[in-house]
């Protein structure tokens, strides 16, 4: 998924069932996970494991490509 976030917006605390990437095809965001914030810029991306709680905002209007892999048993 393309996801884009206004400068100042967030994606509250939320969670997926399926492994995830989150790249940060544009800009700059902050990646609040594990109790920590970090932040993404162009070219930068993160994994993270299913079920794992995550929150963004963007510090910049970004553009992010969001990967999950949902497991199909």
């Amino acid at each position: 998924m393309r996801w884009i976030l206004y400068a100042g917006k967030t994606m509250p605390e939320h969670q997926v069932a399926g492994e995830i990437t989150v790249q940060c095809l544009e800009c700059r965001v902050e990646l609040q996970v594990h109790g920590r914030t970090q932040t993404l810029r162009s070219g930068h991306w993160v994994y993270l494991v299913g079920g794992e709680p995550y929150a963004l905002r963007a510090i910049e209007n970004s553009a992010l490509l969001v990967t999950i892999l949902l497991n199909r048993s």
